[in-house]
């Protein structure tokens, strides 16, 4: 097998003119701040950072299959889902990418855009507990190892207030700025590392230890490993796939991301959904999005959607590939409607029971609800108060953790009864077969206590 690489700098370029973009089979952007830190200081440090995996398309054939634009600027409430790639506006040759997303979306965002993440004890309906972000290099950390830190580079997202934030240890530069380099500094960067001294809000004090030799090498040999890391080392090292239909693109992607990745089962399966149903990313993340936003939020993702579609449609409900088949993405695709408004009437329940993304500790619990209510089930006072005891025991008692499948199948089969249009706990209990160890009933003791 014969790879080839691109410089970091050609990549992020190639995504930016549109030349590269993500499969629909390709899960969301998932990476957290201080694993993209971790990244570029692996870069930094000439630690190997993967191969990557590449899908050539060319001509009229790329019109047959649904690609998404890389996210520029990521924000985690508002702008976490792929913006789907406008057919007119595909190059005659795109690259797909199969192996290496996190990688190159984590590299895109911090190289050229914004991460909007939410404070702590921030409110998630607070637009100002989202602040944009730019990804920085601290030029004062001293490039050594730490028996107690992981990181020998300091990347950070940071606002702009907290970049202008100097001292002796702390000089932020944009690490974009580095892309606008030629290929050799050298006869530059002298002049550069003064005109930024100028710029900076420093303090007398400052500005002089900086302007020491010490501090000015540190500087130096701090942009100048990051140019050469980013802009002349050819970091990327990919191999190209050609003649491949999206069969068996999907069974490459599979396989490629089922080992010592860490991938979730419903990734994989995802992708299953997404080639035989093309509009299943889109559906999902506007139901996730409708959903997520009601009452104080919450945080429903597509392991819960996925199951839902299982257990909602009587498809078996063991999470594998075999769940996933054809015949039973097509009743999801005919179902799509009730199953929608089914979930949407379940989250409207749940804000009516006080419940948040703060409390509710297990999602699973909740698609025997919508199970119900898609089956006709009543929404009366007695009813609603039946279904609130149900989950209240569910989460108190952890049922749903592990064998959560065979949980899940028991009680749809005791919801599946036509003349149940009435919800009642207590005769749930009684028709309803658990696995050993599994309960919803809560035993009261009484208890004595002395002084």
């Amino acid at each position: 097998m014969s790879y080839k690489e691109y410089s970091i700098k050609e990549i992020i370029g190639k995504i930016g003119r549109n030349e590269v973009y993500l499969p629909a089979i390709q899960r969301k952007f998932v990476w957290e701040c201080d694993q993209i830190e971790s990244l570029f200081d692996s870069i930094m440090r000439d630690y190997p950072i993967g191969t990557f995996l590449f899908w050539v398309v060319r001509g009229d054939e790329k019109h047959n299959y649904t690609f998404y634009k890389f996210i520029q600027e990521y924000h985690e409430r508002d702008n976490f889902c792929h913006e789907i790639a406008p057919k007119p506006e595909l190059s005659d040759e795109i690259i797909g990418v199969l192996d290496g997303q996190q990688r190159l979306s984590s590299m895109f965002t911090a190289l050229q855009g914004t991460y909007a993440y939410k404070k702590p004890y921030g409110k998630w309906k607070n637009n100002k507990a989202f602040p944009k972000r730019k990804f920085y290099l601290n030029l004062l950390r001293k490039d050594v190892q730490s028996d107690d830190e992981d990181f020998i580079y300091e990347f950070k997202f940071l606002t702009d207030e907290e970049a202008k934030k100097v001292d002796e240890n702390h000089l932020w530069f944009l690490v974009r700025e580095v892309l606008s380099w030629g290929k050799d500094p050298e006869e530059q960067t002298d002049e550069y590392y003064d005109d930024l001294l100028e710029r900076s809000d420093l303090g007398d004090g400052v500005k002089a230890a900086i302007k020491r030799s010490q501090c000015r090498n540190l500087i130096k040999r701090m942009l100048r490993g990051l140019h050469k890391r980013l802009v002349d080392a050819e970091l990327i090292s990919y191999y190209n796939l050609t003649e491949h239909d999206l069969d068996e693109i999907l069974d490459i992607f599979v396989r490629v991301n089922s080992g010592g990745t860490v991938l979730s089962k419903s990734d994989l399966l995802f992708s299953t959904i997404v080639a035989n149903w093309q509009n299943a990313r889109e559906e999902i993340e506007k139901l996730l999005e409708a959903i997520n936003k009601k009452g104080e939020g919450f945080r429903f993702n597509n392991d819960f959607v996925m199951r839902a579609c299982l257990v909602l449609t009587d498809s078996p409900v063991l999470f594998k590939v075999k769940s996933f088949k054809k015949e039973n993405i097509d009743r999801v695709m005919k179902g799509w409607g009730d199953i929608e408004s089914s979930i949407e009437r379940t989250v409207d329940l749940l804000v009516e029971f006080g419940f948040s993304g703060e409390n509710l500790t297990s999602l699973n619990a909740v698609i025997p609800i919508t199970y119900y209510l898609m089956k006709g089930g009543r929404t009366d006072e007695a009813s609603k108060n039946g279904l609130r005891k149900y989950l209240l025991h569910a989460l108190l008692k952890g049922t749903f953790g592990g064998q959560s499948d065979q949980v899940l199948s028991n009680i749809r089969g005791a919801l599946n009864v036509p003349k149940m249009r009435s919800f009642s706990f207590e005769d749930m209990m009684q028709t309803t077969e658990l696995p050993r160890n599994k309960t919803l009933g809560i035993v009261e003791k009484d208890q004595n206590f002395t002084n």
